[in-house]
């Protein structure tokens, strides 16, 4: 089975939606990656505008590419239209194992909203539903709670630790390693789910 590309995505819940990022996003992002907050569990830490931008143009050419294996799609809230977050899907190279590590981010000033787990799901709806991935897996630092918690509502398994994982700050962080394989994300049961859309450059085998 080929892996498609798709371009334009979106993906809509009655909360929130995921869409691909624009180049007017800059400001919005640097609010958010500028907290600090934000920055404890995360190995790069905090950004400045300059980092930003890169990161941006990373996104964006990213999407344009072919095969296309990252998908860094942004987290709307749908009654402000205000950028709440990021998610990701990076798709493993070698695209016969159907595989992808998947992350994301959430604007410090939305935690306790679910807007994470529905963008969780909003997510896996893509890997599983329009991508046809077959196993889906996530680094976690071993002392963030709420990205462990999370993990479990929507179905990840916890498979192991990684030991000294990355050095950070001239310390060493375990990763907690959790999966969810195909045979486990539960078709069927979408009530957050309202609609998704994208343009396929090619079509699943």
């Amino acid at each position: 089975m080929t892996i498609p590309d798709l371009r334009n995505v979106r993906i809509d819940s009655e909360r929130i939606y995921l869409r691909e990022f624009l180049e007017a996003d800059v400001d919005a992002m640097l609010d958010m990656h500028a907290d600090a907050a934000l920055a404890r569990y995360q190995p790069t830490g905090v950004f400045d505008r300059a980092k930003v931008e890169g990161l941006l143009s990373q996104i964006l050419d990213d999407a344009s590419a072919s095969p296309r294996t990252e998908y860094k799609l942004a987290a709307i809230w749908r009654e402000t239209d205000q950028l709440v977050g990021m998610g990701r899907l990076g798709i493993d190279r070698d695209g016969r194992h159907r595989s992808a590590e998947i992350g994301g981010v959430a604007h410090p000033a939305w935690w306790g909203t679910g807007g994470s787990l529905i963008g969780s799901r909003l997510m896996l709806h893509l890997a599983f539903d329009s991508l046809k991935l077959h196993r889906v897996w996530a680094h976690l630092h071993r002392d963030n709670e709420a990205a462990t918690m999370l993990a479990a509502r929507v179905g990840f398994q916890r498979e192991g630790v990684l030991r000294d994982h990355v050095l950070v700050g001239g310390e060493w962080w375990d990763a907690a390693v959790y999966s969810i394989l195909e045979t486990e994300w539960r078709p069927g049961k979408r009530p957050y789910l309202v609609a998704a859309t994208a343009d396929a450059d090619r079509l699943p085998a």
